[in-house]
């Protein structure tokens, strides 16, 4: 059955605010994304999006909620990566370190068994990994704050004036925390692979 795809790409300022506002710094992010990444068929806009569709059409409905998983997909996605293998890394680190022993990997890359290369080269790995990590946060949190802005805009135009401030808050900022769960549950789903080969790492001793 063919599944209608929403017009999240109709080209109205709404679903172009979280996007537009964050345009130039995602495209310096993007021209780092490696070609395999690009060719992850699941981060793909149109399936992303039927994929919502089917899951969560309700929260999708909104413009700006359909802008801001577009917006964020890619980020989650190296996100959740990356954590993956910063367990894999601070694993190698601690069997380097506590057990004297390096991985396959480590010394395929150093090309050394020399400890003060290996963890030096380790570290560097877990550091770099650490701070594309924070990065994604605070783009994701900068992208939150949007689009809390966007719906504190939306629904105050709706709300009367006897609705109070702290109720106001908790309806703007629930979008935000549901479009992560759906989004975080969908990019784990498809990365099942990638984690099962990283507990296989950890697994090595």
């Amino acid at each position: 059955m063919h599944i209608q795809v929403s017009n999240y790409d109709d080209g109205t300022n709404d679903a172009a605010l979280l996007i537009n506002n964050n345009k130039n710094n995602q495209e310096t992010k993007q021209q780092k994304i490696t070609k395999k990444q690009r060719q992850r068929v699941y981060l793909e806009p149109n399936r992303i999006m039927r994929c919502m569709q089917d899951n969560a059409a309700t929260i999708i409905s909104s413009r700006g909620n359909q802008a801001y998983i577009l917006a964020t997909a890619t980020i989650y996605d190296e996100w959740v990566r990356n954590n993956y293998y910063l367990q894999v890394w601070q694993n190698y680190s601690k069997m380097g370190t506590t057990d004297k022993h390096w991985t396959k990997e480590v010394i395929k890359r150093t090309k050394k068994r020399d400890d003060t290369i290996n963890n030096r080269f380790v570290q560097k790995k877990i550091n770099g990994l650490t701070t594309s990590i924070a990065q994604a946060s605070a783009t994701i949190s900068n992208l939150q704050v949007q689009l809390t802005t966007y719906w504190t805009q939306t629904i105050g135009g709706g709300i009367v004036a006897s609705t109070s401030a702290t109720t106001n808050a908790n309806r703007t900022r629930d979008p935000a925390d549901r479009l992560e769960k759906i989004i975080l549950k969908y990019i784990h789903y498809c990365t099942q692979h990638f984690k099962k080969m990283a507990e296989q790492k950890n697994s090595i001793r």
